[in-house]
């Protein structure tokens, strides 16, 4: 199997990881239980699943308001984009 196809198939379970990550996090809120700890989520996207912790903030309005979250997702998922085509671009020379 091809490199490239390896680290598509880790990106997406660690993205379904954060994203169902936050979805739990949102009904342990509505249930007034503890909620998940921030680092979980972010140490999630920071090893590749910012793409599914910007859907869930969006989806769920989950930690829209933490700066953390609504600039650090973001921020992540460019430095995220910018390393992976970087590779790939020198990788496939």
């Amino acid at each position: 199997m091809d490199i490239f196809y390896v680290i598509l198939l880790y990106l997406d379970a660690v993205n379904l990881l954060v994203f169902f990550t936050m979805l739990s996090d949102r009904r342990r809120a509505a249930r007034h239980r503890e909620p998940v700890p921030d680092v979980f989520v972010l140490l999630g996207a920071v090893l590749g699943g910012s793409i599914g912790g910007l859907a869930a903030m969006l989806l769920f309005g989950r930690k829209r308001e933490e700066l953390s979250f609504r600039l650090g997702l973001p921020v992540i998922l460019g430095l995220q984009v910018g390393v992976f085509l970087l590779l790939f671009g020198i990788l496939s020379h």
